[in-house]
């Protein structure tokens, strides 16, 4: 068995679950609790993730597991126990066991010590993730790189990034205090982005001035029609596919922005690739009714590696008196929280079925049933009104980062015909069993209806 001790290695755990653990210390007065890890190899790294906590009256030793298990423990600082380092070695590994040791401070602090066991090896991790609402990070180092030279590890078949020049302070002395989170912790962030058409192109322009890194996805080129909701690009980028066109805008316009344009569909093999050998900080999704497939694929990539998907859809229709009507939907799941795209709301069943046979199509191949006209289901987009919903989405994720938001949330705003403002309508997930891609029951059909 090969070990890790050449890599950086990343344990994370999210938010719920984490949650779970204390709770399980605190209220049963455990001795500790433990956990059983899943490790996953990348080229950047190793992710060792945190599962299924539960309690022990007593500590417990390698000798209590079976020879190669992965597990974590977690318990209270004490005079005997004071640190990781001296939990870890209270445990006593087994030799070939991956095992990671918590040491929380009791005095209400924020301490937390962490050290790993890899194969009879001690150190420290590279780092702990606490992924979820207000997202918490304690690292053994930090070194301060530029984000440039952060792409040896990109597949050879990924384009190269589009990258900018340094930022100045003045340029985000207006951004920095209007932020709910620092604008430093938001920098070293990778945001994925899916559909990049009007309404993806508003969320790509917004999300610059705050990450470090985005990766825009979409197999499509522009298109004449999509220049009045895409105001950076021109007349000259027809016929280049929209990822490209919009990297170089954002890269000509912010500062200190790496932007990776995959021009493939998300369950390409190039995608996939992407998916299991990086990280990313958050999963977006903004594609249309056409797109339910690349939903699926990114809820379950999500929930996968322990990220926050948002997904972000705008709407132009007309209700059933045939009157115009202004929709936007802003949904966005906390990792291993209730709540998945396939039953937040439900999905009808025949939606769902054709999206699952056209992820288990070869890729390039028809989806399945009759082609559906981007001008089916709707009577066109509106710049104005992708913003609106742009700026729902974007303070929805930053209000989760603060902690503001601590759950899975679904936001709908309906803005009908003879009203004079629009209505606005938010659902947190609370169900607890049952949907087969989340394990969870699906949520009622509206926030609002």
């Amino acid at each position: 068995m090969s070990s890790d001790l050449d890599r950086s290695t990343h344990v994370r755990c999210t938010h719920p679950s984490f949650v779970q653990a204390l709770r399980l210390l605190v209220q049963q007065e455990t001795h500790c609790v433990v956990a059983r890890l899943s490790v996953q190899t990348r080229a950047a790294g190793c992710d060792w993730q945190i599962h299924e906590w539960s309690p022990r009256t007593e500590l417990p030793t390698g000798a209590d597991w079976p020879g190669l298990a992965d597990w974590v423990v977690l318990s209270f600082a004490t005079p005997e126990i004071p640190s990781s380092d001296a939990l870890l070695e209270a445990v006593q590994p087994g030799p070939w066991q991956r095992v990671v040791a918590l040491v929380l401070a009791r005095d209400g602090g924020e301490e937390l010590t962490a050290t790993l066991c890899d194969h009879g090896q001690p150190r420290s991790p590279t780092s702990l993730e606490i992924s979820g609402a207000n997202r918490t990070n304690w690292t053994s180092e930090r070194p301060l790189t530029d984000n440039r030279t952060l792409n040896s590890d990109l597949p050879s078949d990924i384009p190269p990034p589009h990258t900018a020049a340094p930022p100045t302070l003045r340029r985000h002395s207006r951004t920095k205090p209007a932020l709910p989170v620092p604008l430093e912790s938001l920098a070293s962030s990778h945001v994925a982005l899916v559909g990049v058409g009007r309404l993806g192109e508003l969320l790509a322009q917004s999300l610059a001035p705050l990450v470090g890194r985005q990766t825009l996805i979409d197999p499509d080129r522009v298109g004449e029609e999509n220049l009045d909701g895409m105001p950076a690009l021109s007349q000259d980028d027809v016929g280049q596919a929209k990822v490209t066109a919009v990297a170089k805008r954002l890269v000509d316009n912010r500062s200190a922005l790496v932007v990776t344009a995959i021009p493939e569909q998300l369950r390409s093999l190039v995608c996939q690739r992407l998916f299991d050998e990086r990280r990313f900080d958050l999963i977006v999704t903004c594609v249309d009714e056409r797109g339910t497939s690349a939903r699926l694929k990114a809820t379950d990539w999500a929930r996968q590696h322990l990220v926050p998907h948002l997904d972000v859809g705008a709407l132009i229709e007309r209700d059933e008196n045939g009157q115009r009507r202004l929709k936007g939907d802003v949904r966005l799941f906390e990792p291993g929280a209730p709540g998945c795209v396939a039953c937040c709301p439900a999905l009808p069943a025949e939606e769902l079925r054709r999206a699952e046979v056209e992820l288990a199509g070869p890729v390039g191949s028809l989806p399945p049933g009759p082609h559906l006209d981007w001008s089916t289901h709707r009577l066109g987009s509106l710049f104005h009104w992708n913003a609106v919903i742009c700026g729902v989405a974007i303070e929805t994720y930053l209000r989760f980062l603060s902690g503001e938001i601590n759950s899975s949330i679904w936001t709908r705003l309906i803005w009908d015909s003879g009203r004079p403002v629009p209505s606005l309508h938010s659902q947190v997930f609370d169900a607890v069993s049952g949907c087969r891609r989340c394990r969870l029951p699906p949520a009622a059909d509206s926030p609002g209806s």
